[in-house]
């Protein structure tokens, strides 16, 4: 089972350059004792007659189980693991085969996942690497069993654009450099070199997802300012930070156009095996600005939140390792030309149209 209590180790950001794939030596010494890997080879996958992808997601949590809807309704088959029993039942109900680490032993999750991959042709991660780890903790438990799977043919990593780090406003694309990020941001790098190095190993193409501040029912800054009035009036010197954005449905349209589409539309051409691509809606903004949009909304849905006349210093930890950029998307057009929700003005409209019919 993944486990949450593996000690991490500082990583220099000088050490996670993109792997040359002329190259034919061995991953950096670290990723070989934790993933058995040999040299680096390229081999083909038995051919599964099913023409239908067989997606198992490895985190059924809020992105992962709108992917694996999404995917479910394009015909798809979806299979998952997560953390609480009761999103494992959510997930049931949508004919998504799921598991639970709260309902079962390690166990049952060792022979569920085995399981589960023996019969899946794209795997998808969206777990986080914790703090106290070095590694990409699905990697380093069932990275030989997805590595043995017969049929897997694609990979997915959900990562974020923390990644890059400060870029005082200024636009960001999939090249653009990492500029001294937050913990969280390194830790993500750690991961997507993880997964990039597994890829060169296995032969398979990886598709890299950095993600915007991610938005959708029940979390968003209607539900923020239900919860906390004076959200409004807390000054903060990240209020007026350019933010990126994505609504969740228009993140799993995305991933599931990924899945979905063939490698002829996506160009796979060996050995460029890692795919990267920023999931965010056409317009950063400012969380002040978003705010009093929300509050508009509220207001005309006969929802107003009564702001105490007060001030407060009070800024989030989350909100101080927040940096300033504009997420570019021109690249994620190729998966998805169209947004259901290219701003936060139209997802968040209709989030509170929904809240207004309960």
């Amino acid at each position: 089972m993944i486990m949450m209590n593996q000690t991490f180790g500082a990583t220099s950001l000088s050490t996670l350059r993109r792997p040359d794939p002329s190259r034919t030596t061995m991953p950096p010494p670290h990723l070989s004792f934790v993933y058995g890997f040999g040299p680096l080879m390229s081999y083909s996958r038995t051919c599964n007659k099913e023409t239908r992808p067989n997606l198992f997601v490895f985190g059924l949590g809020y992105s992962g189980l709108a992917i694996a809807k999404q995917l479910k309704k394009s015909g798809g088959s979806v299979a998952g693991i997560t953390e609480r029993s009761a999103t494992a039942s959510v997930a049931r109900t949508c004919s998504i085969t799921a598991l639970s680490v709260e309902e079962s032993t390690t166990r049952q999750m060792d022979t569920f996942i085995a399981h589960h991959l023996n019969k899946s042709t794209h795997v998808l991660c969206t777990i986080a690497p914790n703090v106290s780890q070095r590694h990409d903790p699905v990697l380093f438990e069932y990275g030989k069993l997805v590595e043995e799977a017969p049929f897997v043919k694609w990979l997915g990593y959900l990562s974020s654009t923390s990644v890059y780090g400060q870029h005082d406003g200024a636009v960001v694309d999939e090249d653009s450099p990492f500029l001294n990020p937050a913990p969280k941001g390194r830790l993500r790098i750690v991961a997507e070199q993880s997964w990039i190095h597994f890829a060169y190993r296995t032969g398979l193409p990886v598709f890299i997802f950095r993600l915007a501040g991610i938005y959708g029912p029940n979390r968003n800054a209607l539900n923020t300012l239900l919860r906390n009035p004076n959200v409004l009036r807390q000054t903060s010197e990240t209020i007026d930070m350019l933010v990126s954005r994505v609504h969740v449905d228009d993140l799993a349209a995305a991933v599931a156009s990924a899945i979905l589409s063939t490698p002829t539309e996506l160009d796979l051409k060996a050995p460029r095996y890692e795919h990267v691509y920023n999931i965010s809606d056409d317009l950063p903004a400012s969380r002040k600005d978003v705010f009093k949009y929300a509050d508009a909304l509220l207001n005309k849905i006969g929802l107003a939140c009564q702001a105490k006349a007060v001030q407060t210093q009070y800024v989030s930890r989350r909100h101080k390792q927040r940096a300033s950029k504009r997420v570019s998307n021109a690249k994620m057009k190729e998966l998805l030309p169209e947004l259901k929700y290219p701003s936060y003005r139209e997802g968040l409209k209709a989030i509170a149209i929904d809240m207004q019919k309960i």
